[in-house]
């Protein structure tokens, strides 16, 4: 991403009433969540990244040409969605790992994603911006069915990705409320035949994305 985005860079982190907590600039894109070992860092993340993310997603990112979304590019994106989510969650040291511990080793071993994730993509507008969101929620669909949910929304480039994992207690099919159906395309667990990227609608600004990644604090009953 460096590569891609030369240049100075501008860094902000926000609290979840949305205020900034804090601010500087960069020449690097040299962040360190510093949840990671150096063997995984080195070893099977750095093989993710560039045998999957950098191929399947730099197009995506520049935006500069239409291409054929396939299901082994969705698979790609796909893995580094996953492991991006997985590593902010362990960012926030206020509570335990959504994801659990065999998942996590599981991912690191056979890149497989666990069951009860599913991920959307929509083409971001704004030129040269990065945006990251999380949010938890929890509550009960029936008396009998409580639900947990995990949801990371990022943005890089004229990409963003929305990863959504959830616990539940039996199995009740839930949707989020409406209004993003027309610019967010389902491509995991699977991709709805081949799609041409980019879809016709996007997010036009910030605040789009921050309206998109706070779409599952309501939800329906399918």
């Amino acid at each position: 991403m460096n590569d891609l985005f030369p240049g100075k860079k501008r860094f902000t982190r926000k609290n979840e009433q949305g205020e900034i907590v804090a601010d500087w600039k960069a020449s690097h894109l040299d962040w360190k969540a510093r949840v990671v070992c150096r063997a995984c860092n080195n070893g099977w993340m750095s093989d993710l990244e560039n045998n999957h993310a950098k191929p399947a997603m730099t197009d995506l990112i520049l935006g500069n040409k239409r291409l054929t979304l396939t299901q082994s590019r969705a698979r790609s994106v796909a893995l580094f969605a996953f492991k991006t989510a997985v590593i902010f969650d362990h960012i926030r040291r206020d509570r335990s790992p959504f994801f659990q511990r065999s998942s996590r080793h599981r991912f690191a071993t056979n890149l497989v994603i666990p069951l009860g994730v599913s991920m959307w993509m929509a083409a971001f507008l704004p030129v040269g911006k990065g945006e990251v969101h999380t949010s938890y929620h929890e509550g009960d669909l029936f008396p009998t069915n409580h639900l947990r949910m995990y949801v990371l929304t990022y943005a890089v480039g004229h990409l963003s990705f929305q990863v959504v994992a959830a616990r539940q207690q039996g199995f009740t099919p839930f949707s989020p409320r409406e209004g993003f159906e027309s610019l967010s395309i389902p491509f995991w667990p699977h991709l709805s035949g081949r799609m041409t990227w980019p879809p016709g609608e996007f997010l036009k600004n910030v605040e789009d994305f921050d309206a998109y990644s706070m779409r599952w604090q309501v939800i329906g009953i399918r």
